[in-house]
């Protein structure tokens, strides 16, 4: 690829493709991997011109004058834990076809990093494996809804006897105002407020 003007837009191939803040690359990393995957060998001159007009034009990267360690794009259309959503909801549905489930889920990926993207395949094999899957998208259904709408909900507790049976609890837990669902680890988690104390529930 010869000429200059296509030098960042391969700059933000890279960096889109390779990089997020847990996978930082330095100049040398960049400069290989431009001329790898797009047959694109620059000087490191060129390279400082071609971040400075991403930059320029509103591209969120952080530098090596930022970090001390090298390069990466900071802003994404969604984060990995808005990708694990996204997926789980649609993984949980019988209304798309596995073939369409597969192709959506690898377009919406393409928009993350290969790190991120390989995370969220991982956490989600690790869902479907432990837990049950129509189950896990219900409540979350439930919970995003409660929480678009400012909603208090209550859980109802279950423990189990010697026979593995369950058994509900006599004293379910306050009202609580669910606030955010996040992920850590392949588990989601609720954020409430209210209830006999501010806590986050698994």
């Amino acid at each position: 690829m010869s000429s200059k003007l296509m030098h960042p837009f391969c700059d933000l191939g890279i960096l889109s493709k390779y990089s997020d803040a847990d996978n930082i690359l330095t100049q040398p990393e960049i400069l290989k991997k431009l001329k790898n995957d797009y047959n694109c060998p620059i000087t490191r001159k060129t390279f400082y011109h071609s971040i400075s007009i991403l930059l320029s034009n509103g591209y969120d990267i952080d530098t090596y004058a930022d970090n001390r360690k090298g390069y990466y794009l900071k802003t994404r259309p969604f984060s990995e834990e808005q990708a694990l959503f996204f997926c789980t909801l649609m993984e949980g549905t019988s209304e798309i076809s596995k073939e369409d489930k597969e192709k959506t889920r690898d377009a919406f990926l393409s928009f993350l990093s290969r790190p991120m993207s390989r995370d969220v395949l991982a956490m989600l094999s690790k869902n479907q494996t432990g837990h049950n899957s129509s189950h896990t998208v219900k409540n979350l259904y439930a919970l995003s809804s409660a929480i678009k709408t400012a909603s208090k909900i209550k859980f109802d507790y279950f423990h189990y006897d010697i026979h593995k049976s369950e058994i509900l609890n006599d004293k379910p837990f306050d009202d609580m105002e669910p606030r955010f669902i996040v992920t850590k680890d392949s588990r989601y988690y609720l954020i409430t407020s209210g209830g006999r104390h501010n806590s986050i529930y698994d």
